[in-house]
């Protein structure tokens, strides 16, 4: 009889990581769903089944608490460990000096030290467990650095440097590593704080689902690919940034002097607005 495969999921209260613990569980793996959001991961326990997953808290910023969460799923698991899926994440946007840096400092100590820390306190299951992977969730943003996105796009740019550095590192203990690279998906990350106004409804563009994802990295686990990218223009993107940076860096300028001159205009449009108001 093959053994029962098990994944291990951050953020998983919520989102992406949710439905990736749904679908993982749904299809017969033993799943480690990993969140601080307590009340998030109890829905999903009593949603799947208390039978087919372990829910435990995990802030991923805590080496303390990752080696206790790794515990936990080694004994749940039977020590084995195929799949380690870095998905927690926070996001907010703005202009760079706009941004305070208490939430800079939470976006590079979840979404980037949240991964360095899961590879660390995993590693050791993933090596004894045959043919394992490390799945991190990166974001479309690393290619390039956006303007308002300054430190989320920094981070995910540093994960997605760590991933190929992973993947050229691990591969003696059989271990694969790939990046998720996706366009806006419809989560609650995409309704993180704005500090700056002209930055506008990032819901506007065209959205990808969370279920969607959650099957992308189900697809990737029976693939060696390194960069995954998911959803509406990704691969476009990442093909113009690989091999026309110059001009993805010049249309980019474009855009955001036009997106410039747009909220300027808007503002003495509603400044005149006010004025002729009787």
């Amino acid at each position: 009889m093959s053994e029962q495969l098990s994944i291990f999921v951050t953020g998983a209260a919520s989102g992406i990581g949710r439905a990736t613990a749904k679908l993982f569980a749904d299809r017969g793996w033993r799943v480690g769903a990993f969140d601080i959001d307590q009340v998030g991961l109890d829905s999903l326990k009593v949603e799947v089944g208390d039978g087919k997953l372990l829910t435990h808290s995990l802030d991923v910023r805590d080496p303390i608490q990752w080696a206790q969460a790794v515990e936990i799923f080694s004994e749940f698991s039977d020590t084995r460990l195929d799949l380690l899926f870095n998905n927690a994440g926070i996001g907010a946007a703005g202009w760079f000096e706009d941004i305070p840096q208490d939430v800079a400092r939470q976006m590079v100590d979840i979404n980037l030290m949240g991964a360095i820390n899961g590879v660390y306190a995993c590693r050791p299951l993933l090596r004894s467990t045959p043919h394992s992977q490390i799945i991190n969730n990166g974001s479309v943003l690393a290619l390039q650095g956006p303007p308002f996105g300054a430190i989320y796009g920094a981070t995910k740019a540093a994960l997605l440097s760590f991933s190929e550095s992973l993947d050229l590192e691990l591969e003696r203990d059989d271990i694969r590593v790939s990046i998720l690279l996706p366009t806006q998906v419809d989560t609650p990350l995409i309704d993180r704080p704005s500090f700056t106004a002209m930055e506008g409804d990032i819901r506007d563009a065209s959205m990808t689902s969370p279920e969607e994802i959650a099957e992308a990295v189900w697809a990737n686990t029976n693939s060696n690919q390194l960069y995954v990218p998911l959803g509406h223009g990704s691969k476009w993107t990442f093909r113009m940034v690989r091999y026309f940076p110059k001009l993805t860096r010049w249309l980019t300028k474009r855009w955001l002097k036009h997106k410039i001159e747009s909220s300027g205009r808007s503002a003495i449009a509603q400044h005149e607005v006010k004025e002729h108001e009787p």
